[in-house]
């Protein structure tokens, strides 16, 4: 008969430390399991109370599944270190950690290892988690609070981008808690990951790890950990406040050393140390939230005075380099944000003469949207690249003059004029401020904010387009836009998922358009979509569905946009983190690529104009109505223009 030992799929590693109270409980919620190939390895941290003899009576129940490790001696609270020895006792493919004093629901195992498996992922992670009440605890999913922070619907990969997997990790959308994850034991094996041996912040360290080190993380919606809120277990462990504090300034400086050392490895944080400093801060913060704690029980001159000798006490200068940098990027963080709420309220024309339009402020804006907008992001990259929707059945051109087509000026009624003439059996709805309704609903706060003045006719055009092309589908085209040749011959290029007008496709061309251009929308889009021609061939495309809802979240808050091209800004969000709107844009072809070659030459005389040469591949041109059009001048191009499209 073979000796070879059967590897379980799962094990599950539990730290165990006077919790007599609990383990019983948290040992029954593992028996219930729909799933039973696994192992629990309880590694006793040196109990004085009735721990280990409870978890002794459990072993006939799992019939061999159950392992008990004694700790050599106790860990002082370092709750890292029996979970290291269990580690290393484990056989499963998988690691799973169970804090004692909680529990999971019966179908957690079969639910995370079955999503491990079908995308082979190294780490499964989930935001959400059951919240017992009091001290009470129980899998019955109806009495029990869901702590919700995320809000993907189903499977979704992390980025592989280590600086996204940071910035969602500073901004703590990411929790920084081993129970929440499942971990394929052979990456933290080969990766030698283990968690530091101090008592606090140990979790975020391994967390952030895990982050760098792990090639696939599916973040998965599934629900399945039962935490309590045990004010007896190692977190809230009683003890004097100069003791506590030391032992909170020691796990500090010792942590801000080990992540020194591991981000030393890594030429992203090399080359960019404003990420390593946001790290140490987040650090950093969990140590002074618990140190601000001790204000209720000690006088403030009194901490202050223990602050002070703790510090004074240091004698790794990198660590006291990496607080105090840690600090000045987080003070340099907040000053960036409240200067951006500044800008919030800064119009278009005061940008420009600020000199606002570079990619630092642009970098600097989808900074802002991207954290504030960070669950509707989330919410949208679920949607499946492949995911298939209903085809438009009555594909119609909208355009829009808010004040009324009576209003028209001259060569915004010619670009009316040359669409009537090219659209052929695309039928044109003509949106104003009086009929939009009749179309779509907006919500009160924004007609109410639009009425106010608080909302620009620019940026109340641009909800009206996401609504309509979001419920209808079709072809957005802005009332500047001259049409010239039949739109039926163009059928193909707008009859897609997505269209829009295209200048640019591979990244070296969009760089040199964008160094030879200069103009300060490019530095958004890269000329690989235009907001002035949009449009779709299915209903309720995600892109659209997006700014939608974009806008009814940023207008019920804000009484301002952010920047002028608000809607690229938000584009260009959605084409960074969700994939099916990269995959739309990025199928668009380059169509219309002088698109703005007309607008330049309004005033030149037409006799000159090589006008009907650049027909030939343009079909679209962006024009405007405001200065410096010369309307007085009867030979230039513009007036041509309008003599042709009367």
């Amino acid at each position: 008969m073979s000796n070879k030992k059967i590897i379980p799929a799962i094990s599950v590693i539990i730290p165990m430390y006077n919790v007599e109270k609990y383990i019983g409980e948290c040992l029954d919620s593992i028996f219930a399991q729909t799933f039973e190939d696994y192992e629990i390895i309880v590694v006793d941290d040196c109990s004085t109370d009735k721990s280990r003899e409870i978890v002794e009576n459990y072993f006939p129940k799992f019939n061999g599944r159950l392992q008990l490790i004694k700790s050599e001696k106790n860990s002082g609270g370092c709750p890292g270190t029996p979970r290291n020895i269990g580690i290393r006792f484990s056989r499963g493919k998988y690691l799973m950690f169970v804090d004692a004093d909680d529990a999971i629901t019966s179908t957690a195992l079969e639910e995370i290892y079955t999503a491990a498996e079908n995308f082979s992922a190294d780490v499964v992670h989930c935001q959400k988690f059951y919240r017992a009440a009091g001290e009470s605890i129980t899998t019955n999913k109806n009495f029990l609070q869901i702590v919700d922070t995320n809000v993907i619907t189903q499977p979704i990969f992390m980025s592989d981008e280590i600086s996204e997997r940071i910035f969602d990790f500073v901004n703590e959308k990411i929790g920084a808690v081993p129970w929440n994850m499942l971990l394929r034991r052979n990456f933290i094996m080969q990766n030698n990951l283990t968690f530091p041996d101090f008592r606090s912040g140990e979790d975020l360290i391994f967390t952030f790890f895990i982050l760098c080190k792990a090639k696939k993380i599916l973040r998965v919606p599934n629900v399945f950990y039962v935490w309590r809120n045990n004010q007896n277990s190692f977190t809230w462990e009683k003890m004097p406040a100069d003791k506590m504090i030391h032992r909170w300034t020691d796990s500090l400086f010792r942590g801000l050393k080990i992540l020194d050392d591991f981000m030393a490895n890594f030429e992203i944080f090399q080359k960019n140390p404003e990420y390593k400093y946001q790290v140490f801060e987040l650090l950093i913060k969990n140590h002074t939230i618990r140190t601000f704690s001790l204000y209720a029980q000690i006088p403030a001159a009194k901490l202050d005075s223990l602050i002070r000798k703790e510090l004074n006490e240091v004698d790794d200068k990198t660590a006291l380099t990496a607080f105090l940098f840690g600090r000045m990027n987080s003070l340099n963080i907040n000053f960036l944000r409240q200067n951006q709420i500044i800008q919030n309220q800064q119009a278009q024309i005061q940008q420009f003469a600020n000199g606002m339009n570079s990619l630092a402020h642009n970098e600097q804006i989808k900074i802002f949207l991207r954290e504030k907008f960070y669950n509707l992001i989330q919410k949208y990259s679920a949607i499946m690249p492949d995911e298939k929707f209903e085809q438009v059945k009555d594909y119609q051109i909208y355009y829009c003059w808010l004040q009324g087509e009576k209003n028209l000026p001259p060569i915004i009624q010619s670009c009316y004029n040359s669409l009537k003439m090219n659209a052929g059996d695309y039928k044109i709805c003509f949106i104003d401020e009086k009929n939009f309704s009749d179309y779509i609903e907006l919500p009160d706060y924004i007609l109410k904010k639009f009425r106010e003045g608080k909302i620009g006719p620019a940026h109340f055009s641009d909800i009206i387009r996401a609504n309509l092309l979001e419920k209808f589908g079709g072809l957005w085209i802005d009332s500047t836009m001259l049409v010239t040749d039949p739109l039926e011959k163009h059928k193909n290029l707008l009859d897609q998922p997505f269209y829009s007008q295209k200048i640019c496709q591979t990244k070296d061309m969009q760089n040199e358009y964008v160094r030879t251009s200069g103009f300060y929308v490019w530095y958004i889009t890269y000329a690989r979509w235009a907001v002035f021609l949009l449009g779709s061939s299915i209903l309720h495309n995600p892109l659209f569905a997006f700014l939608k809802d974009f806008y009814n979240e940023y207008w019920k808050e804000f009484d301002g946009a952010v920047d002028y091209f608000l809607m690229d800004y938000m584009i260009d969000v959605a084409y960074d983190k969700i994939p099916f709107v990269k995959n739309e844009i990025d199928a668009v072809p380059i169509n219309n690529p002088e698109v703005h070659k007309l607008v330049q030459h309004l005033n030149d005389p037409y006799k000159n104009f090589p006008y009907e040469q650049l027909l030939k591949e343009n079909f679209f041109h962006k024009l405007t109505y405001k200065d410096p059009v010369n309307y007085n001048d009867k030979e230039n191009v513009l007036n041509a223009i309008i003599q042709k499209y009367r």
